[in-house]
């Protein structure tokens, strides 16, 4: 879905900025942030931004798992 709006608003001028994110982010990102992640790296991609793809992706998942370590762990200690 996120895919879908993400190259919907791509495509032309008829949504503005703000509520393009608040597709995006406040409707879509309630359901899941991976597909925006990986729009972003796609576009990266695109535009054969190699190093800040490689860290941009390498970040997202990395940070990922220490932040659902730490919440587990937080949960362990109550």
């Amino acid at each position: 879905m996120t895919g879908f709006i993400f190259g919907l608003t791509g495509q032309g001028d008829w949504l503005s900025p703000e509520f393009r994110i608040f597709l995006t982010v406040g409707i879509c990102g309630g359901f899941t942030t991976f597909p925006a992640i990986t729009d972003d790296a796609f576009l990266l991609l695109q535009s054969r931004e190699w190093l800040r793809f490689i860290t941009y992706a390498s970040l997202s998942f990395t940070l990922g798992l220490v932040a659902v370590n730490i919440g587990r762990m937080t949960i362990k200690l109550v």
